[in-house]
């Protein structure tokens, strides 16, 4: 992904005379805002031979925040939650109407990669960043958020020719995922990056992402408390994990012909999905559920459109 290849390809400067005998460079302006530094900060140099390496020092200038959560609706404590860590908060301090709050909000803490609670005090908690992974991470963790909608697929399709289902392993998908999709949100968030649209499409795979993993649990969950399905609904189900697998090797191929290839296969699938919903019978609900999957998938093909096209630089 260029927003990282970006910062972290090995860059020229210039030494520039200090005094009478002294020499500067300058260091790179992304580093200095991912770790935070500021002028006047101090930062560590090791000297080997002919390389110097410089060590930002621990960062002192977290940024904090503070919310409370009254009693009421759960689905609010996630919302904020989710946001004050995407947006790059180190430190939040959480205070709360009751203890019974707790429980819940503990919960929605696991749904966040490196966060622990460092201090409670009666009704209020402190939750920190504590072991975030590197942010060269990022293209291998956004490429394991792809893996793990594949794998919610093949749970919904082996699951239904076997007629048996555990509800537990697609909760658990749906939380890693939005532990890997939040740590992502964060660095696009944080770390500066020259192509912006590239940052954009990603913002975009993301949130699809959390659409896509809820309605898979969803419709999982149906078809666990369906009497049967039919072999039209599985065929259908598989062809829709064919269509997301392609979608997730274009993801990082910027081929325009594949591009092609997949807009043409939406409208075959689209045409299939309206031969369903007329024909269907008893899985009414279930070919619905589906079809709202299916147009979630089909969102996936503007944020590939944006990566896929780029200017023609004239040589």
């Amino acid at each position: 992904m260029y927003l990282i290849l970006l910062i972290f390809t090995n860059m020229k400067r210039k030494l520039i005379k200090q005094g009478e005998n002294a020499l500067t460079v300058t260091i790179p302006k992304e580093w200095t805002q991912m770790r935070k530094l500021r002028a006047g900060d101090e930062v560590d140099l090791d000297v080997h031979d002919d390389c110097i390496i410089v060590h930002a020092q621990k960062e002192i200038h977290d940024k904090k925040t503070s919310i409370h959560f009254p009693a009421a609706n759960s689905a609010v404590y996630r919302f904020f939650l989710a946001n004050a860590y995407r947006k790059g908060f180190d430190e939040v301090e959480i205070t709360f109407d009751e203890q019974k709050q707790l429980a819940e909000i503990q919960g929605f803490l696991e749904e966040l990669m490196g966060v622990e609670i460092t201090q409670q005090v009666n009704n209020k908690i402190i939750v920190r960043c504590v072991a975030l992974p590197d942010v060269r991470e990022y293209e291998t963790l956004l490429r394991r958020t792809f893996h793990i909608i594949q794998t919610g697929f093949s749970y919904l399709v082996e699951d239904s020719q076997r007629r048996a289902f555990d509800p537990q392993k697609m909760n658990s998908l749906q939380k890693n995922l939005l532990r890997l999709s939040n740590f992502c949100t964060r660095v696009l968030h944080q770390v500066p990056a020259e192509d912006k649209s590239r940052t954009y499409a990603d913002y975009v795979i993301l949130k699809i992402h959390d659409y896509a993993i809820s309605q898979l649990r969803r419709l999982y969950t149906r078809v666990s408390t369906s009497q049967k399905v039919s072999k039209q609904f599985i065929d259908y189900t598989k062809e829709l994990h064919v269509f997301f697998s392609e979608i997730s090797n274009s993801i990082f191929k910027n081929d325009v012909n594949t591009m092609i290839t997949l807009l043409e296969k939406k409208h075959v699938l689209f045409e299939r999905k309206d031969y369903l919903i007329r024909n269907a019978r008893s899985e009414a609900e279930l070919i619905q559920d589906a079809s709202i999957l299916f147009r979630l998938i089909t969102m996936y093909l503007g944020p590939l459109s944006i990566i896929t096209f780029r200017e023609k630089k004239e040589l």
